[in-house]
């Protein structure tokens, strides 16, 4: 128990509520005392420290998961706020019928775009920003400067910006 003032900072600050860290090191603690073969333990501290870093994730995992959801058991007056805002940001991240035609539309005005661009700029940027490849990368695949990959994929997001703006 005396290092339970460590594991609840560490529950807090990954679960960004006081309450909810209460919840997670109570938890932590049932489950090493659960456990008859707990008592061999020779770090404790650490093995708890890994439990309330699991039973964290797995709660923020959760969360994710389904933010509509969120265990009401953890709606005390200092998370209330909290939880209010991610319940907003949750309800204004969801695809909508309009929304989902919106983004296929772009996907395929983009598509178009990308298809009229010369086919060294076309395939830098795919390279870059689709496929996640650094410009030194790509640099040597396409047997071009670094810096040159930089200025043609910067030249295609323009273009793909300014199709967008025309488009909406």
């Amino acid at each position: 128990m005396s290092h339970r003032p460590q594991l609840h900072a560490l529950a807090t600050r990954l679960m960004g509520c006081r309450w909810k860290g209460e919840e997670i090191v109570q938890e932590a603690y049932l489950r090493m005392t659960a456990d008859t073969a707990a008592r061999d333990i020779k770090r404790p501290f650490q093995f708890l420290w890994s439990i309330v870093y699991r039973l964290s994730i797995d709660a923020m995992r959760r969360e994710t998961r389904d933010p509509l959801s969120l265990r009401r058991s953890f709606a005390v007056p200092e998370c209330r706020d909290e939880l209010h805002e991610r319940e907003e940001k949750a309800l204004a991240d969801m695809v909508t019928p309009e929304r989902d035609v919106v983004a296929r539309e772009h996907m395929a005005r983009m598509s178009v775009v990308l298809q009229q661009l010369p086919a060294q700029t076309r395939r830098a940027f795919e390279l870059v920003q689709i496929q996640g490849y650094s410009q030194k990368e790509v640099a040597r695949m396409l047997n071009v400067s670094a810096p040159y990959v930089n200025k043609i994929v910067k030249n295609a997001s323009r273009i793909l910006d300014e199709c967008l703006i025309d488009f909406d």
